[in-house]
């Protein structure tokens, strides 16, 4: 009996033993978990698109419309470019040039890009012409107090490739603070 009686102690020990290390590396595991719930997930964007044309649609929706809470970012569209690099404002001043969409904004902690479209395919034919658009649109933006850009490039092709990273690269350099 007394043989039969050691391997039941030895039995109940090594039973206390796994049980005691199951509770403990159960609760690191909860430990763990915590821990990755404590860790906060990035914010989301939620972005909107205005365009000034809107203004004028049937029927007409305008900045004061906007619901700047529900919103991080408004996209503005959309600054036009020639394929030398001047800039042109769609509608004219009184069409894309919307200062109190921007005052707004700002005032409910909402970021505004401007869209630019144009040629990109035209720096081609003009290398020049993609620094002195970086150089204006780097102009506009601090001169109408935008937030970044947002470029209205659909889709650059795999000849384009170089020209689409020169322009990246070059507006990263000239807006460095991203929004």
């Amino acid at each position: 009996m007394k043989v039969q009686f050691d391997y039941l102690k030895t039995y109940i020990r090594l039973a206390m033993v796994l049980l005691v290390g199951f509770s403990t590396l159960c609760a690191s595991g909860q430990d763990q978990e915590l821990s990755k719930a404590a860790i906060p997930k990035p914010a989301k964007r939620l972005i909107g698109d205005y365009s000034y044309s809107s203004r004028t649609q049937t029927p007409p929706y305008t900045s004061k419309q906007i619901p700047y809470a529900k919103l991080t970012h408004i996209i503005h569209f959309c600054l036009g470019f020639y394929s030398d690099g001047s800039l042109y404002i769609a509608g004219g001043p009184n069409g894309l040039l919307e200062p109190n969409l921007i005052r707004q904004a700002h005032k409910n902690g909402v970021k505004v890009q401007i869209g630019v479209c144009g040629p990109f395919n035209d720096f081609d034919d003009n290398p020049n012409g993609m620094a002195t658009l970086i150089g204006n649109v780097e102009t506009f933006v601090n001169e109408h107090g935008y937030d970044g850009v947002d470029i209205d490039w659909e889709y650059p092709t795999m000849a384009e490739t170089n020209n689409f990273y020169n322009l990246m690269a070059g507006l990263r350099a000239a807006l460095p603070s991203p929004s």
